[in-house]
């Protein structure tokens, strides 16, 4: 084993980007989510469904697939490989198709991780749910073109051995591929739009469940340069060289799907211990008078929801200085259940 591979941060920038980029976005991947476990389905018993198996199982495919990436880097990747040394190439491109594969899986466990929570919040909205049923069964679709498509373009006597040369349409069937995943993913932020209507939540909470689901919009800018840096290397002769950049890229796209999906259940994380988000959660006008809402005195005939149970978002309360009519009571008490009834279900 020579130096560069006992040390792959020292062998070149390439290389030194691939390796970097690796591990800080896992990092980042891997503490967002045990904060999720820690705080929503531990602390607050937040009920365990599907898309909480879905996102964790995306981030099992994640880490497995950044391994790979790891050894590759040790086995070649962004170095000059001789034609001669077929045992070298072998194990590079076999790992690097194993990679690619596992990208896959992980970004649609991801995608579908993400329509569940939303089905979660539009239980009783029987528009939404179809258009929901309409966006998986999309995913579906694209899931199982994307795996054979990429799985046997060069071939099924040498599948993990990518040449120009010798697949099909010179790696073009990942143009596709990217491009229908971008769509999907600009889809599924803008997707809890159809269960809004069925919320009678206050405008401004409205927004944050907007900002926070739209945070998918990232991946989909991440995954047009992963296009564009794509499309040189996959024409590049010599692949190991060529791999750095469109891998790096591959590890953005990868991990900010995940997150994007775990974010909107961590909003009340956020709003417990990010000042700035505490004005939506407290009441109060300066940083550290905040009043929580279990402290507030309300009327006896408003039941509020018990925070320390409060699965989902909690909504903009404001305090009145006037005495509230027998109407006031009513209407307040049955947003109030409503409030509750939606967060119980996210």
């Amino acid at each position: 084993m020579d130096a560069r591979e006992e040390n792959p941060l020292n062998a070149t920038p390439e290389t030194s980007r691939v390796v970097i980029s690796n591990y800080v976005c896992m990092g980042v991947t891997l503490i967002v989510l045990v904060t999720r476990v820690v705080f929503t389905n531990l602390r607050w018993k937040r009920k365990f469904g599907l898309d909480d198996v879905l996102l964790y199982l995306a981030l099992l495919a994640a880490i497995i697939e950044s391994a790979l990436t790891e050894h590759a880097v040790r086995r070649g990747m962004g170095t000059y490989i001789r034609p001669g040394n077929a045992s070298k190439l072998k194990w590079l491109s076999q790992l690097v198709y194993a990679s690619d594969l596992i990208f896959l899986v992980a970004m649609i466990l991801a995608k579908f991780s993400l329509v569940r929570l939303v089905y979660r919040i539009a239980s009783r909205a029987a528009i939404a749910k179809g258009k929901l049923m309409v966006l998986q069964i999309l995913i579906a679709v694209w899931g199982t073109f994307a795996l054979p498509a990429i799985a046997f373009q060069c071939g099924g006597s040498l599948p993990w051995l990518y040449i120009p040369d010798r697949c099909t349409a010179s790696g073009s069937l990942w143009y596709p591929t990217l491009i229908l995943s971008i769509l999907l993913d600009a889809w599924l932020a803008v997707c809890v739009w159809t269960a809004l209507p069925d919320m009678q939540i206050a405008a401004k909470q409205r927004q944050t469940i907007l900002g926070l689901f739209g945070s998918r919009f990232i991946t989909c800018v991440l995954g047009i340069v992963q296009i564009a840096l794509l499309a040189p290397a996959l024409k590049d002769i010599n692949q190991p060289r060529a791999m750095p950049n469109p891998t790096v890229l591959k590890q953005f796209v990868m991990n900010a799907s995940i997150l994007s999906a775990a974010v909107p259940v961590l909003y009340k994380v956020l709003a417990t211990y990010t000042p700035a988000v505490q004005a939506v959660v407290y009441n109060g006008n300066e940083r550290g008078t905040n009043t929580p809402l279990e402290e507030i005195k309300r009327p006896t005939s408003i039941a509020l929801p018990n925070p320390k149970k409060f699965d989902g978002f909690v909504k903009e309360t404001e305090v009145e200085s006037t005495p509230r009519t027998e109407k006031d009571n009513f209407s307040s008490s049955a947003f109030d259940k409503e409030i509750s009834a939606i967060s119980s279900r996210i």
